[in-house]
């Protein structure tokens, strides 16, 4: 999916990139696996709504049949949003959803992730990074250098950020909603937390 604008695009909806559900052929006792995600591409001025935009791996057939020999779950894909630096630091952080995970297991619901690997989510500056943190996938942030907050709440996300060097600084709470530790974590790559 390739969006260009030269002013806001704004995300009320879905835009999905995701990948394919795998296929059964009835004739064996063998199933493909899910696809992995695909792109989305979008340069605009600023970003805006409260959408989502998504480029998750897909899920094989559904597991409970253990008659098939099913193959894994998809990685996640590759979500890019370009902005004007300045234009979106003038607007309020939208609560825009992006996601780049890899597929879940159709009937235990949780990810495998030795199966599938989450994919990325490329932003030009820390701006949609809010104290409410609702992305999956590896997040690539050019020159992130330092990241402070009075809290941070992670809800329904994989988050890994790579950005090597980065220094997160949180003064109060930090907390990580969920149980399942392959669905709700925060992950840094060469990054320091106090």
């Amino acid at each position: 999916v390739r969006i260009q604008a030269t002013g806001v695009v704004t995300v009320n909806g879905i835009i999905s990139a995701n990948g394919s559900t795998g296929w059964v052929d009835p004739g064996s006792q063998y199933s493909a696996g899910g696809g992995s995600g695909g792109s989305v591409w979008i340069t605009c001025n600023y970003l805006a709504g409260s959408g989502v935009i998504r480029a998750d791996g897909g899920v094989p057939v559904d597991w409970a049949n253990f008659s098939y020999q099913t193959g894994g779950v998809g990685s996640g894909g590759r979500v890019a949003v370009i902005y004007d630096v300045a234009a979106q630091d003038a607007q309020p952080v939208p609560p825009v959803f992006l996601s780049a995970a890899p597929g879940i297991h159709p009937t235990y619901n949780y990810f495998f992730p030795q199966w599938g690997e989450a994919g990325t989510v490329y932003l030009p500056s820390p701006r949609l990074m809010s104290a409410n943190l609702t992305m999956k996938g590896n997040v690539v942030i050019p020159s992130f250098t330092n990241w402070s907050l009075s809290s941070l709440t992670v809800t329904g996300s994989w988050v890994r950020i790579v950005s090597p060097g980065l220094t997160i600084q949180i003064t109060n709470n930090l907390t990580i909603n969920g149980t399942d530790r392959y669905r709700y974590r925060l992950e840094t790559t060469n990054a320091s937390l106090s």
